[in-house]
């Protein structure tokens, strides 16, 4: 049960886990799942993994911003570089606006 309670604890180790196998528009895709689910709101430590920082110089370079956007950055940070970027779902833009939320209040916080 120990196993169980951690995996439900840390939602992104699944997601940190599958990026080791997958490349091209299987990591894309990952990228894309993994800014959609829910309970998944730190992305750092999957950013700092080596397939996603691979795509850093590649073809598929707009995901690794993409996904170090919404490690880093906020939703008028997207709108800025929204040309370069591809587009987000609903949910994505939802996570997204949530995450600037919290990242202002921490600013603000005296």
């Amino acid at each position: 049960m120990a196993g169980e309670s951690k995996g439900a604890s840390n939602p992104l180790e699944q997601f940190i886990l599958l990026s080791r196998n997958a490349k091209g528009s299987t990591l894309t895709g990952l990228i894309n799942q993994v800014l959609e689910a829910p309970g998944v709101f730190v992305f750092g430590e999957l950013l700092e993994t080596p397939n996603i920082q691979e795509l850093a110089n590649g073809s598929n370079a707009a995901y690794f911003e993409l996904l170090n956007l919404f490690a880093y950055g906020t939703y008028p940070d997207y709108l800025e570089n929204k040309g370069s970027l591809p587009e987000l779902t609903l949910a994505q833009k939802n996570k997204l606006k949530h995450l600037t939320i919290v990242s202002l209040a921490a600013r603000m916080k005296v």
